[in-house]
């Protein structure tokens, strides 16, 4: 965001090209961050569904992976891919 807003002003950076391209990686990898959170809800959601009661005709004929579709090891993989791209950002921040 700080780059977006300060990569117009005169004299603020003489290679504009670098920015250009932190920009574009940092955007990547936000959008990234952003659909494993989503992965990460989905995974979660299901992951915790399966631990719950089944009171109704609905839930009893769930299968056991939970309502999203996603293997159980999904609660894992994603966090740690997570992890990862946190890492990766590093690099730029």
């Amino acid at each position: 965001m700080v780059a977006n807003l300060s990569s117009h002003k005169k004299g603020w950076i003489k290679d504009g090209k670098s920015l250009a391209t932190g920009r574009r990686r940092a955007q990547q990898y936000k959008d990234e961050l952003l659909r494993l959170v989503d992965m990460d809800t989905k995974a979660f959601t299901g992951h915790v569904r399966i631990w719950l009661p089944k009171s109704t005709d609905e839930r009893k004929s769930e299968p056991e992976q939970g309502h999203t579709g996603m293997p159980q090891d999904f609660a894992i993989e994603i966090p740690f891919k997570v992890m990862q791209a946190s890492y990766g950002s590093m690099e730029i921040i």
